[in-house]
This record gives structure tokens, C-alpha cells and sequence, in this order.
């Protein structure tokens, strides 16, 4: 029995959005595919709650979203595809290294995940994570959509240095990561 996504028409499309269209049904990699999906589907009825999910799942998917609503769908679909490239990104790579899915030669043809490195996962599996934790909060309701979030940038270049020991420049007023209001004497 194939797992289905939830917001991505099928399993089918999922596969092709993520580049594993040639992955061959009753292989590991196959499996934890629909692992994959099956976690991702879990994650948003937990998240967002089945009364949220029936309002997302009832608005009609288009191709070129122009409402609200629709782009939140549209939104719904690209975070299923990103959520479950989260959770195969360090998995992937081990089932292709060692050929237990019997899909070494597709994975040399299509090539999503080989040759990655443990700090370009990591690094991707972060990049992954904050784009995904910002479509689940508009997925929730929790920011509305056209809300820019406000990001301040401190720099140093409007201040007087002083000179501090062993070669170190710090201005006047820097402050300490986290506490804004706690100033370095």
C-alpha cells in the first residue's frame, strides 16, 4: 500500500519534485520514502490540527496561485516536498553509498543526493528547517501572509573603537548576543 502525501496530488509527483522519480518500488530507498512522507503527513495534522488541515485541504489547488488562499495551499505543497527532502537528505546518501537499494546506477544518472559532504547536510538540513518552520507558521495562521518579519542590523561602523588587549576592536555601546540591553563594560 503506497503512503500519499497530503497536500501534493501523489506520490507519483512527489517523487518527480524530488528528483527520485527512478527510484524502484520494493527498494529500501522506496521504503524510506513513504516513511519520509508518512512522518511529513503526521507532522502536519500534529502541528497545524485536523481543523486547520480540513480548512488547507478544502481550498481548490491551482497552478498559478493569485488569493490568499490559494497561495497558502500552494504553500502547503511546497512544504510537503521540503519536509520530506528534511528527513531523506541524511538518510538517502547511506542507502545509495552502500547499494542496499540496488539504485546505484539511478543515483549516478540523477545524482540528487550523491557526493554530499556531512557539512553541506547539515548546512541544508538547516536551510531546510528555517524555510520549512516559516511555511508551517503560515500554514497555522500564526503570521499572516504579506507580514515581512522586522530584522535589525547592528554595525559598529558609526562608533568611536576602543582598543582592548591581544589586538581586539570593540565600539562603545556593543552588546552581547541575546541580551540587548546588557552592555560590555
Amino acid at each position: 500500500m503506497a503512503t500519499n502525501p497530503v497536500f501534493v496530488a501523489d506520490l507519483a509527483t512527489i517523487k518527480a519534485q524530488l528528483r527520485l522519480s527512478g527510484v524502484a518500488e520494493n527498494t529500501d530507498a522506496h521504503a524510506m520514502l513513504e516513511a519520509a512522507i508518512l512522518q511529513v503527513r503526521t507532522g502536519f495534522y500534529t502541528r497545524l490540527g485536523g481543523a486547520r488541515m480540513t480548512v488547507l485541504l478544502a481550498i481548490t489547488p491551482v497552478q498559478a496561485p493569485t488569493t490568499n488562499d490559494q497561495i497558502l495551499r500552494r504553500i502547503g505543497d511546497l512544504a510537503e516536498v521540503l519536509w520530506v527532502r528534511c528527513i531523506l537528505i541524511d538518510k538517502l546518501p547511506m542507502v545509495f553509498m552502500d547499494n542496499t537499494g540496488g539504485d546505484q546506477e539511478f543515483l549516478n544518472q540523477e545524482g540528487a543526493f550523491r557526493s554530499i559532504t556531512p557539512e553541506r547536510i547539515e548546512a541544508q538540513h538547516l536551510a531546510c528547517m528555517t524555510q520549512l518552520e516559516e511555511w508551517l507558521a503560515l500554514l497555522a495562521g500564526e503570521v499572516i501572509l504579506g507580514d515581512v518579519p522586522v530584522v535589525q542590523i547592528h554595525t559598529q561602523a558609526d562608533q568611536e573603537p576602543r582598543v582592548y588587549p591581544f589586538g581586539s576592536l570593540v565600539g562603545d555601546n556593543l552588546r552581547l548576543w541575546g541580551d540587548p540591553t546588557r552592555e560590555i563594560p
